[in-house]
């Protein structure tokens, strides 16, 4: 029995025809619509004034002396699968607690003849940094006018940013290994300050940085036993005068926010102004702007759909950074505790940006190489947060060195630690030192003829309005270094 061939009659083909169009130009027009608010955009920080764009050209600049400086470097040393073998077991068996091939990226023991005779060899560049760092006003040679000058598609830093950063590593490394010369270790204490300036001079212009390195003050912890009291006295000024420079972490949310700025600019692919730019630019610059606007038009729908709802969740952080823009800055610029008090007071200001997190995690890790300022773009509060956590942290960093130094002189005078951090104001400090997370004294415990020195930390939970702290940081512990004042 053959079977009935349907019959589809010409007006219901028609009418299903009719929807079919109506459907499609119904989600034509929501795409329109969803690409056109995705590359909407709020400008959150004005323009640069001229006397900032004047400071970032000045030959008085201390960025382009360190780049001179790197210029000055000697080739790195070779090593061979060999030594590179060895490093790995000295690093991996207590053996050293220095690391001297570590701290110049070199996988070389740190009593390698080569790795020596390399950090004699960098002594003239160290020096022209050292002469380079008493000047102020260092900043970044990049426009933010020109929006490619600096964005995070594009992540355009000087291609001699990332190189200076050895300049650092090598005064370090050149302390550390004074320090362990016996009748040298005075000389030592410079080196490790410079260290620690550099890094407090270069976090002026920094989107991450504060001025803070957790490594060096270690090592100063070390030298303290071991210098002279004049090279004591010496550092703990220095620490002092460091610690006032600290830069305040609303000047790094504004940074952040110039590069969220410039990024929505990009995605929109503005033309950029024409400009005399001082800015050197990386030569991998145009190509990465040139393979963002080839993957926008040849990767196919899903890269297309990925890159949409990126530009979707950059552009609702943008609105919500300009909206609020006031309010995050003034809280930032409030002590940790009553930043603390201030978000839990204020929900409406720190979760709204909360929901885009799953677009944080799926997209900004993704499309931006698994980093997490990508995840700082689109989570405008949590990047704040972070910033309030680094400078605490780095606060109570240097508060604990200060008192780390105070104590040592009192040792000297009284033979003894005191019983408490408050015998040590104002004779060696104008105030106890406070620890930055509760706003009270760091908490110290003499024990026996040592102490410890710790800090709060921050919230456990990653959220300031959930009162449960992570525990006790240790700055100094008893036998930390049984050797300092052999």
């Amino acid at each position: 029995m053959s079977a009935i061939p349907s019959v589809h009659k010409p007006h219901q083909a028609a009418k299903r025809n009719i929807i079919r169009f109506v459907l499609a130009v119904l989600c034509l027009g929501l795409l329109t619509i969803y690409v056109s608010a995705t590359r909407r955009s709020v400008r959150i920080m004005p323009p640069e004034s001229a006397e900032e764009l004047a400071m970032r050209a000045s030959p008085d600049n201390p960025y382009f002396d360190l780049v001179e400086a790197v210029r000055m470097l000697p080739q790195k040393p070779a090593t061979t699968p060999e030594e590179e073998a060895d490093y790995k077991r000295w690093t991996t068996s207590g053996e050293s607690h220095l690391f001297l091939g570590g701290l110049v990226g070199l996988k070389l023991r740190n009593d390698s003849p080569k790795l020596l005779r390399y950090l004699d060899e960098s002594e003239p560049a160290l020096l022209r940094t050292r002469d380079a760092l008493p000047k102020p006003n260092f900043r970044l040679p990049i426009t933010w006018e020109d929006f490619r000058t600096y964005s995070y598609d594009d992540h355009a830093f000087p291609p001699e940013w990332r190189q200076i950063h050895v300049l650092r590593q090598l005064m370090q490394a050149r302390g550390v290994q004074l320090l362990m010369i016996p009748t040298r270790e005075d000389e030592a204490v410079p080196w490790l300050l410079d260290s620690l300036r550099y890094r407090v001079i270069t976090s002026s212009d920094n989107p991450e940085g504060i001025g803070g390195d957790d490594m060096t003050l270690r090592f100063l912890d070390r030298a303290a036993g071991r210098v002279s009291d004049q090279a004591l006295r010496t550092a703990l000024s220095a620490v002092q005068t460091l610690h006032r420079r600290l830069q305040p972490p609303v000047m790094n949310l504004d940074f952040h926010w110039r590069v969220m700025d410039n990024t929505v600019r990009l995605r929109k692919r503005a033309p950029a102004p024409s400009s005399n730019s001082p800015a050197h630019r990386s030569s991998s610059q145009d190509s990465r702007i040139a393979k963002l606007e080839r993957q926008a038009g040849e990767s196919g729908i899903n890269w297309l759909g990925k890159d949409l709802l990126f530009g979707y969740g950059l552009s609702q952080s943008s609105r919500i950074a300009a909206e609020h823009c006031g309010e995050f800055r003034a809280a930032l610029q409030l002590p940790y505790p009553q930043f603390r008090d201030w978000a839990m007071a204020n929900p409406q200001l720190t979760s709204p940006s909360e929901r885009l997190s799953f677009i944080s995690q799926w997209l900004a890790l993704d499309n931006m190489g698994y980093s997490g300022y990508g995840y700082g773009l689109l989570t405008p509060w949590r990047k704040i947060q972070f910033f309030a956590e680094q400078y605490a942290w780095v606060d109570s960093s240097y508060s604990a060195l200060e008192a780390i130094l105070a104590l040592e002189l009192y040792h000297r005078d009284y033979g003894a630690y005191p019983d408490s951090l408050e015998a040590l104001a104002p004779a060696y400090l104008p105030a106890v030192s406070q620890d930055a997370f509760t706003g009270q004294p760091l908490p110290y415990r003499k024990i026996g003829s040592d102490y410890s020195l710790t800090c709060t930390g921050p919230e456990k939970s990653g959220d300031p309005r959930a009162r449960h702290a992570i525990g006790l940081i240790p700055f100094h512990s008893p036998g930390d270094y049984s050797d300092k004042n052999g």
